[in-house]
């Protein structure tokens, strides 16, 4: 995925993305308001449809409608891609901003409840074109290094950014970094009988 690009004025240079952060916290139960649109694995094989999914909320004014309509309410400044599968072919994406209280929405737009738990929170630098492609890998490598595995019960992965980080970032070499979240729990191992067992246990 490409989303507009900030604007800066530094010398661009290409940058292997790396992990640059990985902790897991604990989140409270979130709400994400915003827009989306329903993909197929065959979308893969097109014109990235997100990218131009991100250029048209701009476009509207979606961010600007949700930080003014919004605000008392926010958990943070940042803007979201979040994605959660339907099926085996199908998954639903939607670009928006976190609040903290279930509210009432205009009909144009839609509510997405995401349960509290503990969040793999990875931040991972590099120059935009290729950012998004080695995220997932890098978190998923380092969530097994700390003992951690994918939460399926609340199965979802969420691009955040951050003024800080990503839309405001000023590196000399123009890198940003993305953070990338995912629901996890501590990883179970079988134990002699077949058993899953906790680590500590």
């Amino acid at each position: 995925m490409s989303i507009p690009q900030p604007q800066t004025n530094v010398q661009r240079f290409a940058r292997k993305p790396e992990l640059v952060r990985f902790t897991v916290q604990e989140f409270p139960d979130l709400y994400l308001v915003g827009k989306c649109i329903t993909l197929n694995i065959y979308h893969l094989n097109m014109i990235n449809p997100l990218e131009v999914f991100w250029h048209q909320n701009f476009g509207e004014g979606l961010f600007e409608y949700l930080e003014n309509a919004f605000a008392e309410v926010l958990y943070n400044n940042a803007y979201i891609g979040f994605t959660k599968g339907i099926n085996d072919q199908e998954y639903v994406y939607v670009c928006g901003m976190l609040v903290r209280e279930d509210l009432e929405i205009p009909a144009d737009l839609v509510k997405f409840q995401i349960p509290g738990g503990l969040v793999a929170i990875s931040w991972v630098q590099g120059n935009n074109f290729d950012l998004f492609t080695v995220a997932q890998k890098l978190s998923e490598t380092a969530m097994t290094e700390a003992g951690y595995e994918f939460d399926y019960t609340r199965a979802f992965e969420m691009e955040v950014y951050t003024l800080e980080r990503y839309w405001q970032a000023d590196n000399q070499d123009g890198t940003r970094i993305i953070d990338y979240y995912n629901p996890v729990i501590v990883r179970q191992f079988d134990d002699e009988a077949g058993q899953k067992v906790f680590p500590d246990e």
